[in-house]
């Protein structure tokens, strides 16, 4: 049942994001290059957030790694990606966009709320929260791709 219901919550959103597509980037001859979660490449940064977070929520994290720059792909590979996320005593209930901040054209930051479940042991059992989220978005090569803070910040000076 709770599957069903994030997969009922997936869809929602994805038909909503697709109300707000432009003309001609679904189907027929003139069709968007196809991306991972169903979402075109050419797709605004915050319909790909969306779309990622809508894999995180469902666990679909073989195919959310496609969302990652090409950079974050070439330092972990999809099954320890895979086995990372796995590993996270998390659930994510459903992603909600706020808003996209663009600094010069090819990034931008997409502030998401995210709420989530988890475990806090014996004792205070499943705890329920809203978690806001800032994601670093690179637009390569005309797709955007998501790039983790860990691998964004910057490198430490030199003394």
């Amino acid at each position: 049942m709770k599957n069903l219901m994030k997969s009922a919550l997936g869809l929602l959103i994805a038909a909503g994001l697709a109300g707000c597509a432009t003309p001609g980037t679904h189907g027929g001859r003139d069709a968007a290059r196809s991306g991972p979660g169903g979402i075109s490449l050419d797709a605004s940064p915050e319909e790909r957030a969306v779309a990622k977070w809508i894999l995180l929520i469902n666990r679909d994290f073989a195919e959310a790694w496609e969302f990652l720059t090409p950079g974050a792909r070439s330092t972990m590979s999809r099954e320890d990606y895979v086995t990372t996320m796995n590993g996270r005593p998390i659930n994510w209930l459903g992603v909600r966009f706020i808003e996209k901040r663009c600094e010069i054209e090819d990034s931008c930051l997409v502030s998401l709320e995210v709420p989530f479940q988890a475990g806090l042991g014996r004792g205070v059992g499943i705890v329920t929260a809203p978690s806001f989220i800032s994601e670093r978005w690179l637009r390569l090569d005309g797709a955007w791709y998501y790039a983790p803070a860990e691998l964004t910040q910057a490198a430490p000076r030199e003394q």
